[in-house]
């Protein structure tokens, strides 16, 4: 059995006021008049209207803190569709200072104040705007307060389990155990509440347990209430009237405190089914009715209907009046059409926004796939474009080497053309000092090969004009005198120049004795010439 205080320790809890200043462990910026709202939402509404009324237009960060602070005491008051108004009024101001996380609670605001009115649809539009709001701007303690109102209209459309595993989630996102306390309770309250539906009660209360310890800390009427009605649900279910009771007359006393009339409304029902549960069907009957009156001035159809369902048994099993009674029938069909036809217009919401969403889904997968594909033909078009550039730019290299390559062809060419050009000049100049030498003169290289003769030494030798190139120097010296012409030329290749005399064949086939005296001359060893004047000695020789 769960008994989370004693009649005097509710009395205190309730008219006593607090010992130390509320904290909730928020790292959110929050005006100062958000946390009077918690103990006084009616002074507290005043004072923010004076200061709205005052603030300068251009102000819209103070106007949101404001604004959040209206929002959150319209909700202890159950004042749900200012507190929805406050809230979206809060997310505009917040988006023109751009501070999004002020943003994202206005949002949350809105969307709990819808929920509350049954506006199931509007209210997952907001939480879905805030989730996506959170993306670009992680902030844990908000993750949790949009899980936690996920969590409250799971429960509002009767999916226990959604609203037990988004209560999960918010527990999850605040790692921190001392991070925002008042939101950790409400989602302890909303995971018990949903687990005792399912038939965990242990469990259930445990967490109801742990959410009443940590909410010891801090002083939320409000908050407070909640965790009392849900201790007097438990207590129903364990048959411990009187806590029943007692649990009760504590939620009517918070809701007297912050003129709460859903507060009254949930009280009464509360202290009404104690009553039926002790066999007071006169008493069950008169406070069940005030908290029906309740519900239906707050237009809370569910509260409402489900209140009304019990009274209305009461009536049939215990008799009543006929007229009453014949009209709480009739409001009860009615209240049922209604709902069976809000609910019906909330799935077809539902279902046109899943089907809006999926369209979109599917529209952004396409565009995702557009872009994908548009960036992939633009990397390959830079890629082609690179290697085109690369191609031309080699093509432009290969251009200006052979450009090179032909400019030094052609130099070298031209080189060579004046060389041969200079050779051919000094071959005939030489020739034509050949042909003037009254002489024997002869040009050759060093391994002897004749390369010209004047016309003297060429008729002396028997050698035809034109033709010296062809001719050796061992064909016109006599073979007695081979060894001589080795030392010859010998002696050119060593020292470059050489005298000695010689034996050579005339062309009549008499020998002649020549004295020579060559020279050689040029750079390069293997292509040096050897210009060789001889003289006849013979008559020298023979004497």
């Amino acid at each position: 059995m769960l008994r989370t205080a004693s009649p005097l320790l509710l009395a205190l809890a309730l008219w006593l006021p607090p010992m130390v200043c509320a904290q909730d462990s928020s790292a959110l910026p929050r005006h100062p008049l958000e946390r009077q709202a918690l103990l006084d939402p009616d002074g507290a509404l005043q004072r923010i209207a004076d200061e709205l009324s005052h603030l300068p237009a251009e102000d819209d960060h103070e106007r949101a803190l404001l604004l959040l602070a209206q929002a959150n005491a319209c909700r202890v008051i159950a004042d749900w569709q200012c507190q929805r108004d406050a809230g979206r009024a809060a997310t505009q101001a917040a988006e023109r200072a751009g501070v999004p996380h002020l943003a994202v609670r206005g949002l949350i605001a809105e969307a709990r104040g819808a929920i509350a009115i049954q506006d199931y649809h509007h209210g997952e539009e907001r939480l879905a705007a805030a989730e996506l709001l959170l993306r670009e701007h992680p902030n844990a303690e908000l993750q949790a307060d949009v899980a936690l109102g996920y969590s409250s209209m799971s429960h509002a459309l009767g999916k226990h389990a959604v609203a037990a595993d988004y209560a999960q989630r918010g527990l999850d996102a605040l790692s921190d155990p001392n991070q925002a306390l008042p939101m950790r309770v409400r989602l302890l309250r909303n995971r018990g509440r949903a687990l005792a539906q399912l038939g965990d009660r242990l469990q259930a209360r445990a967490l109801l347990r742990q959410a009443t310890e940590i909410s010891s800390r801090f002083d939320d009427p409000k908050l407070s209430a909640e965790l009392y009605l849900e201790a007097a649900r438990m207590a129903r279910i364990d048959g411990d009237h009187a806590a029943q009771r007692e649990y009760g007359q504590a939620v009517l006393s918070l809701g007297e405190r912050l003129r709460n009339s859903q507060l009254l409304g949930l009280g009464l029902e509360v202290l009404g089914l104690a009553a039926l549960d002790e066999q007071q069907p006169a008493t069950a009957i008169e406070t069940l009715d005030r908290a029906y009156t309740a519900f239906r001035d707050l237009a809370l159809h569910r509260d409402q209907l489900r209140v009304g369902r019990e009274l209305l048994r009461l009536m049939l099993d215990h008799g009543s009046d006929d007229a009453r009674l014949h009209a709480l029938i009739r409001q009860t069909l009615a209240l049922d059409e209604d709902i069976i036809q809000a609910d019906r217009a909330q799935s077809a919401a539902d279902f046109q926004a899943r089907l809006e969403r999926a369209e979109q889904q599917a529209e952004l997968i396409r565009l995702e796939a557009d872009t994908r594909l548009t960036q992939q033909r633009a990397e390959r078009l830079a890629e082609t474009e690179r290697l085109t550039r690369w191609l031309a730019l080699a093509t432009l290299a290969g251009l200006l080497i052979l450009a090179a390559l032909f400019g030094l062809q052609r130099r070298s060419h031209r080189r060579l053309a004046r060389t041969l050009a200079d050779l051919q000049e000094s071959r005939t100049r030489a020739r034509e000092y050949l042909g003037l030498s009254s002489g024997m003169v002869c040009l050759h290289n060093l391994r002897g090969q004749v390369v010209d003769l004047n016309p003297g030494a060429a008729e002396a030798l028997g050698i035809a004009a034109g033709a010296a190139e062809t001719h050796h120097l061992d064909e016109v010296v006599v073979d007695t005198a081979q060894q001589g012409l080795q030392d010859y030329l010998t002696q050119l290749r060593q020292q470059g120049h050489a005298e000695m005399t010689l034996r050579f064949r005339r062309s009549d086939g008499s020998h002649a004795h020549w004295r020579v005296s060559a020279r050689a001359f040029g750079e390069d060893s293997e292509r040096r010439l050897v210009l060789m004047q001889a003289l006849d000695v013979t008559d020298q020789v023979e004497q």
